[in-house]
């Protein structure tokens, strides 16, 4: 029972890394319209496709992992090498680059896009550790609401430091990226002890393989579940509306 609710613990600490990218979501277009100064109707492209290709990768990771066997395990894998990816392209956008208009949108472009791509290796494998953990569903809701509430607090967090933080840290583009770098490095240690955790239930051998489904198929078979294509399209819709307002 004590390392059930380790587990337990331990699978939100994670959530801090995972939650740390809200400074993108939130505080992203401001950056790179006001401070890296990247043309807005540019920037509200990029966004779009962005937002594209991070619901594509969805499907793609989650059959890239359920067939994924190494020796350190199925998932534990995506945290370790897809935090550190992740961690370093989120710093990567908080830098103010000294390119011209078409050298930004190309590097931020380009980052953006490698951003959202490592982001989903990670995300979607630490959110199947909960089907790794347990089958009970009452242990499920525990995870669930574990990770919820931290994520909760530390987007709660976020808006209520970054700004200050920024300030604190040297202002303008410095004090962005260094408050990247600390968000980041905090969030390294506790996807860390996140997948250490893990250990126990995500090893070789623990688990089957999933079935082998052809990419393709995982894709169409998104098409079919009536919840996540309605928040795909609203996630769709919100990026539409910010393109064209930035037009």
């Amino acid at each position: 029972w004590e390392n059930r609710i380790k587990q337990e613990y331990l699978l939100g600490i994670g959530g801090v890394l995972i939650n740390m990218t809200l400074m993108s979501q939130e505080f992203g277009f401001y950056f790179f319209s006001d401070i890296a100064k990247v043309p807005a109707k540019a920037l509200g492209n990029i966004l779009f496709i962005t937002t594209l290709i991070g619901a594509i990768m969805d499907p793609i990771v989650g059959n890239w992992a359920d067939n994924t066997e190494t020796r350190f395990g199925k998932y534990r894998p995506f945290l370790i090498f897809g935090g550190i990816g992740t961690a370093i392209l989120l710093v990567m956008q908080f830098t103010v680059v000294p390119f011209g208009d078409t050298g930004k949108i190309l590097y931020y472009g380009l980052v953006l896009v490698a951003f959202y791509i490592v982001f989903a290796a990670t995300v979607v494998p630490w959110q199947g550790m909960m089907s790794v953990l347990s089958d009970d569903y009452n242990d499920r809701n525990r995870l669930l609401t574990s990770r919820t509430v931290i994520g909760g607090l530390v987007g709660s967090g976020i808006g209520i430091v970054l700004l200050p933080g920024v300030e604190a840290l040297g202002g303008g583009g410095v004090g962005w990226q260094r408050f990247a770098m600390c968000g980041m490095g905090v969030g390294l240690v506790c996807m860390y002890f996140c997948q250490r955790s893990m250990k126990a239930v995500d090893h070789p051998g623990y688990m089957a393989a999933g079935e082998k489904r052809p990419v393709f198929t995982a894709l169409f078979g998104m098409l079919k579940n009536k919840p996540v294509m309605c928040v795909a399209m609203a996630m769709l819709l919100n990026q539409v509306f910010i393109s064209i307002g930035a037009q």
